[in-house]
């Protein structure tokens, strides 16, 4: 029976404060007629993380020798030159005052079957969003686009796929930001790169676009039930689209700039 080797590169550091990390474990199945090798990988970042071995974080070191021939291998890329290592984690840096995005490579070996990627978790109260993209083509078109969730299962019996990108966006560790499910408020596309088109509230409301601290950006009065608003000078990350009506009804969302 194959055995499976869990490789990651290791993130993080120092001191363990428990409560802290924020992760987003996935399970990888190389599905065969006669077995299913498989195993899990920690995606997650913490707010001691470097780019240094963290045995305290979970990250353990894999010697320099290539794996046995025949195995099915996972493991992530590291951005920078440094060597890899074995770990079920792979951890980032999780700032305590502002949003942002981090990009896992994820690479497999496999030669056959069907390769799976899945998770039962529900995304933490620490990350807005998580895809699962391909190598290839630029977010938020690609190719290959599985959002992330509990219950998530992306599939491919095409052994030539073997490298791709995990993307999660983090939200500010100190900042909590509830929105209302039940309102008629729509942003599209979200994430957004370039235009956000919002919808479903009244003629003359007010539009505030804030930062996950508060901070406002910008504030526009509406004449009709939506409107187009420029996105592109925005820096990368979270922000807040609050809509309060003529009334002083409050309705937000969440938009995520990319």
């Amino acid at each position: 029976m194959k055995s499976i080797i869990v490789l990651a590169t290791l993130l993080i550091s120092c001191q363990w404060a428990m409560g802290q990390e924020v992760g987003l474990t996935l399970t990888l199945t190389n599905v065969l007629p006669g077995s299913r090798p498989s195993g899990t990988i920690t995606l997650g970042a913490h707010p001691a993380a470097t780019n240094g071995l963290d045995v305290e974080l979970g990250e353990r070191e894999i010697p320099s020798l290539p794996p046995p021939a025949g195995v099915f291998i996972i493991y992530t890329v590291p951005p920078t030159s440094d060597v890899l290592w074995l770990s079920p984690k792979d951890l980032r840096k999780l700032p305590a005052d502002a949003p942002v995005m981090h990009e896992y490579n994820l690479n497999m070996t496999w030669t056959g079957g069907e390769l799976e990627i899945s998770t039962k978790q529900r995304l933490p109260a620490g990350i807005d969003s998580a895809y699962v993209v391909d190598v290839i083509t630029d977010f938020p078109n690609n190719f290959i686009k599985a959002r992330i969730d509990s219950g998530m299962v992306f599939a491919t019996d095409n052994p030539a796929l073997t490298r791709f990108k995990v993307l999660v966006w983090y939200k500010a560790a100190t900042t909590s930001v509830d929105e209302d499910k039940s309102s008629t408020l729509t942003l599209a596309p979200n994430p957004s790169s370039d235009v956000l088109s919002i919808a479903g509230f009244e003629s003359g409301s007010r539009i505030d676009v804030l930062t996950l601290t508060g901070e406002l950006l910008t504030s526009v009065r509406t004449e009709s039930t939506s409107m187009l608003l420029p996105v592109h000078t925005f820096p990368i990350g979270a922000y807040v689209v609050r809509v309060i009506d003529q009334r002083g009804r409050v309705m937000q969302r969440i938009m995520m700039h990319q």
